[in-house]
């Protein structure tokens, strides 16, 4: 069967309201606030057909054990990509859309897949099925809120806002922990990394992400380059600056999106405030601009996916070179 662009996703948030939201999955980014806590079911659609007879339900599940790896259609060692704390899996899906590179997906690794990062048991869950999955790929998006410039003027107001902050930010500052853990055990067996977050988030200067800082290639760029990410406001067409830090262990990417900062934009649309996002219907949705512009875009997805499929194509270029070489040295050395 052909599986249309257009979904139905039900959430049911704890306080027991509930909504529906349309989007269309394949172009358009979807229609999720990342940052609150839901449960529900996404409805597919098939042509001809109505809907898929089984749907995609938002529970806690155990993670499924994905494809062995193996050589692809087109020659490739087929790759294993993650993502953590996005269940959007924008990264994921320019990934399988790949036709250059063949790519198998893991679970992600966030709270509406079973894994409460904020806990102990959750990251040691998840910590033990990066273990046994291997990725070749960890994308790793943690909340940038408690660490945000904003909280910090929050916190010097006093107060209960204050506490509520500096509770915050020590139970993430764990998750970090985790996360750099992560981003270490992935450096040593060489398997590639990407960390992004806002330049000026206040988790770059955590003790835990100085390692990996000073491990891995550090690349920033503006989300409003067209050449990077064309971050735009839907209703106004106007560029969102948004300068964004990514950690990362390729080359290729920090030589292509190094030098993508603003062309020079006049009229920018601040990370304030609300934005409206056009739905399938024709109708407008409002949402908080820092929402929207906390969502990567298709062709920021499809350019760091790219950066990281050539440097795979090196990787296998290089191994197959130091091969022939050593090929050449069992035949060619003198005998004692």
């Amino acid at each position: 069967e052909e599986l249309l662009d257009t979904r139905l996703t039900e959430r049911h948030f704890p306080d027991g309201t509930n909504e529906q939201l349309l989007d269309q999955w394949r172009t358009e980014t979807p229609l999720v606030d990342e940052v609150s806590l839901w449960r529900g079911k996404t409805i597919f659609y098939v042509k001809g057909s109505g809907t898929l007879p089984v749907e995609q339900n938002h529970a806690p599940t155990t993670p499924k054990s994905t494809t062995p790896r193996k050589v692809g259609p087109t020659g490739n060692r087929v790759r294993k990509i993650v993502e953590i704390c996005s269940f959007t899996l924008a990264m994921t899906a320019a990934a399988l859309a790949s036709t250059t590179i063949p790519w198998t997906a893991m679970t992600p690794i966030s709270i509406e897949q079973g894994f409460d990062l904020l806990t102990e048991t959750g990251r040691q869950n998840a910590e033990d099925y990066l273990r046994k999955e291997k990725p070749d790929l960890i994308v790793a998006e943690w909340m940038c809120d408690p660490f945000s410039q904003m909280q910090n003027v929050n916190i010097g107001k006093g107060g209960l806002t204050s506490e509520r902050i500096l509770e915050k930010r020590q139970k993430h500052s764990k998750l970090v922990n985790w996360i750099a853990r992560q981003e270490r055990w992935q450096r040593n067996r060489n398997g590639h990394w990407l960390g992004e977050q806002p330049e000026r988030c206040g988790s770059w200067s955590l003790g835990a992400t100085q390692e990996m800082q000073r491990e891995n290639w550090n690349t920033v760029f503006d989300m409003c380059n067209e050449d990077a990410a064309g971050l735009k406001d839907p209703p106004t067409g106007r560029p969102i600056r948004k300068r964004t830090k990514l950690n990362h262990s390729s080359g290729v990417l920090h030589r292509r999106f190094s030098k993508l900062l603003c062309p020079g934009h006049k009229d920018h649309r601040h990370i304030e405030g609300s934005t409206k996002i056009k739905l399938p219907d024709g109708s407008w949705k409002t949402i908080n601009t820092s929402v929207f512009a906390g969502w990567y875009t298709p062709k920021f997805c499809r350019n760091i996916v790219d950066a990281f499929e050539e440097e795979f194509r090196l990787e296998e270029a290089a191994k197959q070179h130091a091969d022939k070489f050593q090929h050449c040295l069992l035949y060619t050395s003198p005998s004692p």
